[in-house]
């Protein structure tokens, strides 16, 4: 890539996502053979990564409990593998041709899955 850390379309997921620019740098820091040396103190650095782990630890507990209630299904998590495996695969291009396109797809997505009847369940009782 460029100057940039991440093209627009990551940049773009990372500001819809639970974690910070900088928590994904350290995340794909703790990844690497060889981690690059970023820019920030220790102390800071390890409150990051402890961070970074809960963050995860409570997106695998949500993504359980909403299974596991129903409020979710397989086939939720099978939508956004595939999404993420064509994220995978233009993550480290500089530019992508039809991001427009993409980001459109992303939110029509997000939106249909966030919306669909398990997001949304009905309640037959009064709302008290």
């Amino acid at each position: 890539m460029s100057d940039k850390k991440f093209n627009n379309i990551i940049q773009e997921l990372i500001r819809k996502s639970l974690f910070t620019e900088r928590q994904i740098e350290i995340m794909l820091n703790q990844q690497s053979i060889e981690p690059t040396k970023i820019k920030i103190s220790r102390g800071a650095y390890y409150r990051q990564v402890s961070q970074c782990k809960e963050k995860l630890k409570q997106y695998y507990y949500t993504a359980i409990l909403l299974e596991g209630l129903e409020l979710s299904f397989s086939d939720d998590f099978n939508i956004t593998s595939q999404i993420s495996q064509s994220i995978s695969q233009i993550k480290d291009q500089d530019h992508v041709e039809s991001e427009h396109e993409l980001f459109t797809i992303l939110d029509n997505a997000v939106n249909r899955l966030s919306t669909s009847e398990t997001a949304s369940p009905k309640h037959d009782g009064e709302i008290k």
